[in-house]
C-alpha cells in the first residue's frame, strides 16, 4: 500500500483553515474524519473548535500513522475522551464497527481523498453509507485539482447524493476545491 498517510497535504491545511473560520458549526458536534493520515489536521482543528467527539479513520494498514496521529492529538491537548482513532477500509465492511454507539453524526471531513481515480468509487460508497445511516450529516471535503477530467458527478448521481462547491482557493502551488456532499433529504449547511 502506498504510504499517502505520511504526507501533509495542502488541502488538509486549507480545510483546517476553513473549519477554523466556521468554528461555530463544529461546537458540540460529532465528527468523523476519513483518511486522516498521521496528521488529522481537519479533525484536530474541529476538536480545537469545540467538537464533542472526533473519530479519526484511515486504512487498517496504517498502524504507524495511527501512533503518530495519537501523539498529535495528545500534543495538541485534546482530552482523550474527545477523540477516537479507528481503522476503516473504504472497500471493507467494518463501517458499523467504527461507528458503534454513535447515535448522531454531524459532519464527515475528508481532505485530499481524491488523489487517485481508483479510490473515488469506494470513497463515495463509504460517504453514501454514512449519509444513509445519518441523513442529516454532511461531508465537507477539500481536494487538490489534479486532472480536470476527473469527476465524482456520476458516482454521486448513482447514490442519489448532492454536491455543492463551497470555495476554490488558488495557492502558490495548487488549486484547492472545498465542497459539501449531502443527501437530498438532508439539511444543506450554509458555509462561508
Amino acid at each position: 500500500m502506498t504510504e499517502y498517510w505520511r504526507q501533509v497535504w495542502q488541502s488538509s491545511e486549507v480545510l483546517g483553515d476553513y473549519i477554523s473560520a466556521n468554528h461555530y458549526l463544529f461546537e458540540g458536534r460529532i465528527i468523523l474524519e476519513l483518511g486522516a493520515g498521521c496528521t488529522g489536521i481537519p479533525g484536530l482543528v474541529a476538536a480545537k473548535c469545540g467538537a464533542k467527539l472526533v473519530i479519526f479513520t484511515d486504512h487498517p494498514q496504517s498502524e504507524e500513522a495511527f501512533k503518530i496521529l495519537k501523539q498529535n492529538c495528545i500534543r495538541n491537548d485534546l482530552d482523550e475522551s474527545s477523540f477516537l482513532i479507528k481503522d476503516l477500509d473504504w472497500n471493507g465492511s467494518n463501517l458499523n464497527q467504527v461507528l458503534d454507539d454513535v447515535l448522531v453524526l454531524h459532519y464527515i471531513l475528508a481532505a485530499d481523498v481524491f488523489y487517485d481515480i481508483t479510490v473515488f468509487g469506494a470513497f463515495i460508497d463509504t460517504v453514501a453509507s454514512l449519509l444513509q445511516q445519518y441523513p442529516k450529516a454532511a461531508c465537507i471535503f477539500a481536494y487538490e485539482e489534479r486532472d480536470s477530467n476527473w469527476s465524482i458527478e456520476d458516482l454521486l448521481l448513482l447514490k442519489e447524493l448532492c454536491c455543492r462547491r463551497v470555495r476554490v482557493i488558488d495557492t502558490d502551488l495548487h488549486t484547492i476545491h472545498i465542497g459539501i456532499i449531502f443527501t437530498r433529504t438532508g439539511k444543506l449547511v450554509r458555509l462561508n
